[in-house]
Protein backbone atom coordinates (compact mmCIF):
# COMPACT_ATOMS: atom_id res chain seq x y z
CA UNK A 1 0.00 0.00 0.00
CA UNK A 2 1.15 3.35 -0.70
CA UNK A 3 0.26 6.77 0.87
CA UNK A 4 0.48 9.82 -0.87
CA UNK A 5 0.39 13.10 1.31
CA UNK A 6 -1.31 16.36 -0.23
CA UNK A 7 -0.39 19.26 1.87
CA UNK A 8 -3.60 21.32 2.29
CA UNK A 9 -2.40 24.64 1.14
CA UNK A 10 -0.49 23.37 -1.94
CA UNK A 11 -3.97 21.92 -3.48
CA UNK A 12 -4.09 24.36 -5.59
CA UNK A 13 -0.82 25.86 -5.82
CA UNK A 14 0.46 25.10 -9.49
CA UNK A 15 4.04 26.16 -8.64
CA UNK A 16 4.27 23.51 -6.33
CA UNK A 17 6.04 20.94 -8.55
CA UNK A 18 5.48 17.98 -6.20
CA UNK A 19 1.76 18.28 -5.33
CA UNK A 20 1.33 18.89 -8.98
CA UNK A 21 3.80 15.44 -10.07
CA UNK A 22 1.38 13.98 -7.52
CA UNK A 23 -2.47 15.51 -9.72
CA UNK A 24 -1.08 14.55 -12.67
CA UNK A 25 -0.92 10.71 -12.23
CA UNK A 26 -4.13 10.70 -10.76
CA UNK A 27 -4.77 12.50 -13.79
CA UNK A 28 -3.45 9.97 -16.02
CA UNK A 29 -5.37 7.06 -14.27
CA UNK A 30 -8.94 9.35 -14.99
CA UNK A 31 -7.45 9.25 -18.62
CA UNK A 32 -6.93 5.41 -18.87
CA UNK A 33 -9.16 3.60 -16.52
CA UNK A 34 -12.44 2.44 -16.61
CA UNK A 35 -14.14 4.35 -13.33
CA UNK A 36 -15.50 3.05 -10.44
CA UNK A 37 -16.83 5.12 -7.51
CA UNK A 38 -17.27 3.29 -4.02
CA UNK A 39 -19.10 5.49 -1.46
CA UNK A 40 -19.96 4.86 2.31
CA UNK A 41 -21.45 6.46 5.23
CA UNK A 42 -19.01 9.97 4.95
CA UNK A 43 -20.64 10.74 1.74
CA UNK A 44 -23.69 11.12 4.09
CA UNK A 45 -21.53 13.00 6.67
CA UNK A 46 -23.86 15.37 8.62
CA UNK A 47 -26.90 14.23 8.21
CA UNK A 48 -27.06 10.79 9.51
CA UNK A 49 -25.35 9.54 12.42
CA UNK A 50 -22.09 6.61 11.78
CA UNK A 51 -23.20 3.65 12.79
CA UNK A 52 -20.90 2.29 15.26
CA UNK A 53 -20.44 -0.80 16.57
CA UNK A 54 -24.52 -1.48 16.06
CA UNK A 55 -23.59 -4.45 13.65
CA UNK A 56 -22.49 -6.33 16.60
CA UNK A 57 -24.67 -5.58 18.70
CA UNK A 58 -27.54 -6.20 16.60
CA UNK A 59 -25.52 -9.82 15.77
CA UNK A 60 -25.38 -10.68 19.20
CA UNK A 61 -28.69 -9.57 20.09
CA UNK A 62 -30.43 -11.52 17.29
CA UNK A 63 -27.68 -14.58 17.03
CA UNK A 64 -25.99 -15.28 20.30
CA UNK A 65 -28.44 -13.79 23.17
CA UNK A 66 -32.00 -14.48 20.73
CA UNK A 67 -33.23 -10.94 22.69
CA UNK A 68 -36.23 -10.24 20.35
CA UNK A 69 -36.63 -6.63 22.62
CA UNK A 70 -32.82 -6.05 22.51
CA UNK A 71 -33.29 -6.36 18.31
CA UNK A 72 -36.65 -4.06 18.40
CA UNK A 73 -34.74 -1.53 20.44
CA UNK A 74 -31.45 -1.40 18.38
CA UNK A 75 -33.67 -1.19 15.22
CA UNK A 76 -35.00 1.14 16.31
CA UNK A 77 -32.22 3.16 17.42
CA UNK A 78 -30.36 2.45 13.78
CA UNK A 79 -33.64 3.75 12.50
CA UNK A 80 -34.05 7.01 14.24
CA UNK A 81 -29.93 7.99 13.92
CA UNK A 82 -29.84 6.46 10.46
CA UNK A 83 -33.26 6.24 8.38
CA UNK A 84 -35.25 9.24 9.72
CA UNK A 85 -33.10 11.82 9.46
CA UNK A 86 -33.64 11.29 5.42
CA UNK A 87 -37.62 12.67 5.43
CA UNK A 88 -36.02 16.09 7.34
CA UNK A 89 -35.88 18.55 4.17
CA UNK A 90 -33.33 20.55 6.15
CA UNK A 91 -30.99 17.93 7.27
CA UNK A 92 -30.49 16.91 3.64
CA UNK A 93 -29.46 19.84 2.75
CA UNK A 94 -25.98 19.23 5.11
CA UNK A 95 -23.64 19.36 2.64
CA UNK A 96 -25.67 18.66 -0.40
CA UNK A 97 -23.43 21.51 -2.35
CA UNK A 98 -20.14 19.79 -2.16
CA UNK A 99 -21.94 16.18 -2.79
CA UNK A 100 -23.15 17.73 -5.54
CA UNK A 101 -19.83 19.22 -6.92
CA UNK A 102 -18.11 16.26 -6.33
CA UNK A 103 -20.74 14.41 -9.00
CA UNK A 104 -20.43 17.56 -11.49
CA UNK A 105 -16.61 17.57 -11.44
CA UNK A 106 -15.96 13.51 -11.78
CA UNK A 107 -18.91 14.28 -14.86
CA UNK A 108 -16.97 16.97 -16.45
CA UNK A 109 -13.40 14.86 -16.21
CA UNK A 110 -14.94 11.90 -18.16
CA UNK A 111 -16.44 14.59 -20.82
CA UNK A 112 -12.93 15.93 -21.56
CA UNK A 113 -11.53 12.36 -21.73
CA UNK A 114 -9.39 11.76 -25.13
CA UNK A 115 -10.07 8.10 -25.08
CA UNK A 116 -11.87 7.12 -27.54
CA UNK A 117 -11.57 3.47 -26.87
CA UNK A 118 -12.98 3.84 -22.96
CA UNK A 119 -16.98 4.51 -22.56
CA UNK A 120 -17.78 7.29 -20.76
CA UNK A 121 -19.40 5.24 -18.06
CA UNK A 122 -19.22 5.69 -14.25
CA UNK A 123 -19.88 3.01 -11.49
CA UNK A 124 -20.93 4.36 -8.82
CA UNK A 125 -21.32 1.57 -6.05
CA UNK A 126 -22.53 2.59 -2.37
CA UNK A 127 -24.03 0.81 0.87
CA UNK A 128 -25.97 3.76 1.72
CA UNK A 129 -29.56 3.64 1.67
CA UNK A 130 -30.24 7.28 1.74
CA UNK A 131 -31.30 9.45 -1.31
CA UNK A 132 -28.46 11.43 -0.88
CA UNK A 133 -25.96 10.63 -4.35
CA UNK A 134 -29.70 10.89 -6.31
CA UNK A 135 -30.03 14.23 -5.22
CA UNK A 136 -26.65 15.11 -6.17
CA UNK A 137 -26.86 13.31 -9.82
CA UNK A 138 -30.39 15.30 -10.29
CA UNK A 139 -29.13 18.60 -9.08
CA UNK A 140 -25.82 17.81 -11.44
CA UNK A 141 -27.86 16.89 -14.54
CA UNK A 142 -26.57 13.77 -14.89
CA UNK A 143 -27.87 10.99 -16.90
CA UNK A 144 -27.90 7.94 -14.24
CA UNK A 145 -28.85 4.97 -13.86
CA UNK A 146 -30.03 3.17 -11.32
CA UNK A 147 -31.96 -0.24 -12.14
CA UNK A 148 -35.66 0.84 -12.76
CA UNK A 149 -37.36 0.72 -15.75
CA UNK A 150 -41.15 1.97 -16.41
CA UNK A 151 -42.70 5.59 -15.64
CA UNK A 152 -45.78 4.84 -14.49
CA UNK A 153 -44.86 1.75 -12.03
CA UNK A 154 -40.87 1.40 -12.48
CA UNK A 155 -39.57 -1.80 -10.99
CA UNK A 156 -35.76 -2.78 -10.49
CA UNK A 157 -34.05 -4.51 -12.42
CA UNK A 158 -30.08 -5.44 -12.59
CA UNK A 159 -30.70 -6.05 -16.71
CA UNK A 160 -31.34 -2.33 -17.12
CA UNK A 161 -28.05 -1.45 -16.16
CA UNK A 162 -24.90 -1.67 -19.09
CA UNK A 163 -26.76 0.76 -21.14
CA UNK A 164 -24.59 3.41 -23.27
CA UNK A 165 -26.21 6.57 -23.87
CA UNK A 166 -25.69 8.73 -26.74
CA UNK A 167 -27.56 12.30 -27.87
CA UNK A 168 -28.00 12.50 -31.67
CA UNK A 169 -28.10 16.46 -33.19
CA UNK A 170 -31.32 17.63 -34.28
CA UNK A 171 -29.39 18.87 -37.81
CA UNK A 172 -26.95 15.85 -39.04
CA UNK A 173 -26.61 12.53 -38.01
CA UNK A 174 -24.03 12.68 -36.01
CA UNK A 175 -24.18 10.84 -32.33
CA UNK A 176 -22.15 11.68 -29.14
CA UNK A 177 -21.86 9.30 -26.36
CA UNK A 178 -22.90 10.96 -23.02
CA UNK A 179 -21.53 10.72 -19.52
CA UNK A 180 -23.46 8.17 -17.80
CA UNK A 181 -23.46 6.81 -14.02
CA UNK A 182 -24.77 3.77 -12.87
CA UNK A 183 -26.10 3.85 -9.49
CA UNK A 184 -25.81 0.37 -7.35
CA UNK A 185 -27.38 0.63 -4.16
CA UNK A 186 -25.90 -3.00 -2.97
CA UNK A 187 -27.57 -3.04 0.88
CA UNK A 188 -30.92 -1.76 -0.78
CA UNK A 189 -32.19 1.74 -0.72
CA UNK A 190 -34.79 3.91 1.27
CA UNK A 191 -37.17 4.40 -2.65
CA UNK A 192 -37.19 0.74 -2.74
CA UNK A 193 -39.96 -1.57 -1.90
CA UNK A 194 -41.20 -5.15 -1.94
CA UNK A 195 -43.72 -6.20 -3.81
CA UNK A 196 -43.55 -9.97 -4.16
CA UNK A 197 -40.83 -10.75 -5.81
CA UNK A 198 -40.18 -7.57 -7.43
CA UNK A 199 -38.54 -4.00 -6.36
CA UNK A 200 -40.74 -1.02 -6.65
CA UNK A 201 -39.67 2.35 -6.34
CA UNK A 202 -42.15 3.78 -3.72
CA UNK A 203 -42.41 7.25 -1.86
CA UNK A 204 -39.46 6.73 0.51
CA UNK A 205 -40.40 9.82 2.57
CA UNK A 206 -44.02 8.59 3.04
CA UNK A 207 -43.00 5.60 4.17
CA UNK A 208 -40.50 7.11 6.36
CA UNK A 209 -43.02 9.51 8.33
CA UNK A 210 -45.49 6.41 8.47
CA UNK A 211 -42.73 4.28 10.41
CA UNK A 212 -42.03 7.33 12.59
CA UNK A 213 -45.42 7.53 13.65
CA UNK A 214 -45.47 3.87 14.74
CA UNK A 215 -42.14 3.78 16.13
CA UNK A 216 -43.28 3.71 20.23
CA UNK A 217 -45.86 1.65 19.21
CA UNK A 218 -46.19 -2.80 19.48
CA UNK A 219 -46.52 -2.90 15.62
CA UNK A 220 -43.50 -1.40 14.55
CA UNK A 221 -41.32 -3.79 13.29
CA UNK A 222 -44.40 -4.64 11.40
CA UNK A 223 -43.76 -1.04 9.39
CA UNK A 224 -40.21 -0.93 9.63
CA UNK A 225 -40.09 -4.21 7.59
CA UNK A 226 -41.49 -2.27 4.46
CA UNK A 227 -38.02 -0.83 4.38
CA UNK A 228 -36.70 -2.90 1.52
CA UNK A 229 -32.55 -2.76 2.82
CA UNK A 230 -30.30 -5.03 4.30
CA UNK A 231 -30.15 -4.43 7.71
CA UNK A 232 -26.75 -3.79 9.96
CA UNK A 233 -26.19 -7.31 10.76
CA UNK A 234 -22.72 -9.07 10.39
CA UNK A 235 -24.63 -11.25 8.50
CA UNK A 236 -25.33 -9.30 5.53
CA UNK A 237 -24.11 -11.76 2.63
CA UNK A 238 -26.32 -14.42 3.94
CA UNK A 239 -29.65 -12.04 3.48
CA UNK A 240 -28.08 -10.64 0.43
CA UNK A 241 -28.31 -14.30 -0.87
CA UNK A 242 -31.87 -14.76 -0.44
CA UNK A 243 -32.32 -11.91 -2.27
CA UNK A 244 -31.31 -11.91 -5.88
CA UNK A 245 -31.60 -8.30 -6.43
CA UNK A 246 -29.20 -7.49 -3.73
CA UNK A 247 -26.97 -10.76 -4.54
CA UNK A 248 -26.62 -9.37 -8.13
CA UNK A 249 -25.24 -6.44 -7.71
CA UNK A 250 -22.46 -7.65 -5.51
CA UNK A 251 -21.66 -9.98 -8.61
CA UNK A 252 -21.81 -6.77 -10.71
CA UNK A 253 -19.01 -5.23 -8.21
CA UNK A 254 -16.50 -8.04 -8.53
CA UNK A 255 -17.34 -8.37 -12.28
CA UNK A 256 -16.49 -4.14 -12.75
CA UNK A 257 -13.11 -4.78 -11.11
CA UNK A 258 -12.12 -7.78 -12.84
CA UNK A 259 -12.09 -5.51 -15.90
CA UNK A 260 -8.85 -4.67 -17.56
CA UNK A 261 -7.79 -1.20 -16.40
CA UNK A 262 -9.73 -0.09 -13.96
CA UNK A 263 -9.72 2.49 -10.89
CA UNK A 264 -11.76 1.88 -7.58
CA UNK A 265 -11.89 5.46 -6.07
CA UNK A 266 -13.08 5.24 -2.35
CA UNK A 267 -14.44 8.04 -0.15
CA UNK A 268 -16.04 7.97 3.42
CA UNK A 269 -16.05 4.12 3.18
CA UNK A 270 -14.52 1.89 5.81
CA UNK A 271 -14.16 -1.15 4.76
CA UNK A 272 -15.71 -2.44 7.22
CA UNK A 273 -18.13 -4.40 5.39
CA UNK A 274 -16.24 -7.84 5.42
CA UNK A 275 -18.11 -8.73 2.31
CA UNK A 276 -17.35 -6.37 0.18
CA UNK A 277 -13.56 -5.94 1.39
CA UNK A 278 -13.06 -9.66 0.93
CA UNK A 279 -14.44 -8.76 -3.00
CA UNK A 280 -12.11 -6.27 -3.04
CA UNK A 281 -8.95 -8.22 -2.04
CA UNK A 282 -9.68 -10.35 -4.09
CA UNK A 283 -9.55 -8.18 -7.18
CA UNK A 284 -6.39 -6.33 -5.87
CA UNK A 285 -4.78 -9.94 -6.12
CA UNK A 286 -6.06 -11.26 -8.84
CA UNK A 287 -6.68 -8.46 -11.32
CA UNK A 288 -2.81 -6.44 -12.02
CA UNK A 289 -4.13 -3.94 -13.64
CA UNK A 290 -6.86 -2.66 -10.97
CA UNK A 291 -5.84 0.12 -8.78
CA UNK A 292 -7.95 1.51 -5.79
CA UNK A 293 -7.24 5.03 -4.99
CA UNK A 294 -8.72 5.53 -1.07
CA UNK A 295 -9.31 9.07 0.27
CA UNK A 296 -8.39 8.97 3.84
CA UNK A 297 -10.53 10.92 5.98
CA UNK A 298 -7.88 10.92 9.35
CA UNK A 299 -5.38 9.39 10.79
CA UNK A 300 -7.14 6.65 12.52
CA UNK A 301 -8.63 5.70 8.66
CA UNK A 302 -5.12 5.50 7.32
CA UNK A 303 -4.53 2.88 10.28
CA UNK A 304 -7.50 0.84 9.49
CA UNK A 305 -6.41 1.00 5.64
CA UNK A 306 -3.04 0.06 6.41
CA UNK A 307 -4.66 -3.06 8.31
CA UNK A 308 -6.86 -4.51 5.57
CA UNK A 309 -4.64 -3.36 2.53
CA UNK A 310 -0.59 -2.60 3.68
CA UNK A 311 -0.05 -6.14 1.09
CA UNK A 312 -0.87 -4.45 -1.83
CA UNK A 313 0.94 -2.48 -4.19
CA UNK A 314 -2.01 -1.60 -6.31
CA UNK A 315 -3.95 0.38 -3.74
CA UNK A 316 -2.88 4.14 -2.99
CA UNK A 317 -4.57 6.17 0.05
CA UNK A 318 -4.55 9.79 -0.05
CA UNK A 319 -4.31 11.51 3.14
CA UNK A 320 -4.18 15.31 3.55
CA UNK A 321 -1.63 17.58 6.14
CA UNK A 322 -1.27 20.35 7.59
CA UNK A 323 2.16 22.41 8.57
CA UNK A 324 1.64 23.64 11.98
CA UNK A 325 4.86 25.03 13.83
CA UNK A 326 7.21 23.35 10.92
CA UNK A 327 5.16 19.54 12.25
CA UNK A 328 3.82 17.82 9.68
CA UNK A 329 0.19 17.37 10.90
CA UNK A 330 -2.67 15.10 9.48
CA UNK A 331 -5.77 16.55 8.68
CA UNK A 332 -9.26 15.79 7.83
CA UNK A 333 -9.39 14.88 3.97
CA UNK A 334 -13.32 16.09 3.61
CA UNK A 335 -15.53 16.08 0.71
CA UNK A 336 -14.61 19.80 0.11
CA UNK A 337 -10.96 18.85 -0.07
CA UNK A 338 -11.75 15.89 -2.43
CA UNK A 339 -13.22 18.59 -4.69
CA UNK A 340 -10.70 20.99 -4.52
CA UNK A 341 -8.25 17.91 -5.39
CA UNK A 342 -10.22 16.77 -8.23
CA UNK A 343 -10.52 20.39 -9.59
CA UNK A 344 -7.19 20.41 -10.35
CA UNK A 345 -7.59 16.89 -11.94
CA UNK A 346 -10.02 18.36 -14.45
CA UNK A 347 -8.19 21.73 -14.86
CA UNK A 348 -5.61 19.70 -16.40
CA UNK A 349 -7.65 17.50 -19.32
CA UNK A 350 -9.24 21.14 -20.40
Amino acid sequence: MNIIKIEKTKINDVNDSSTQFKIGKLRKQFQSSNINILLGAGFSYGVASLLGNIENKLYIAEYENKDPDEVVKLKKEFFTKSISPMADQQKVKIGEPQRVSFVSIIKKIIENRQSSILHKIINVFTTNYDMLVEIALEKSHSDYIDGFSGKLSPKFSTANYGMIMSRQTSISSMTSEMVTFNLYKVHGSLNWKRDGNEIVCCDYFENIKNIENHLEYDDFQSYYKSLAIINPTKDKLNETVLNVHYYDQLRMYCNELEKSNTILIAFGFSFADEHIREMTQRALKGNPTFNMLVFSFNEESTQQYQEYFNEYANVTVFQLIDIKEDEEVVANFNLEHVNALLEEVLNGTK
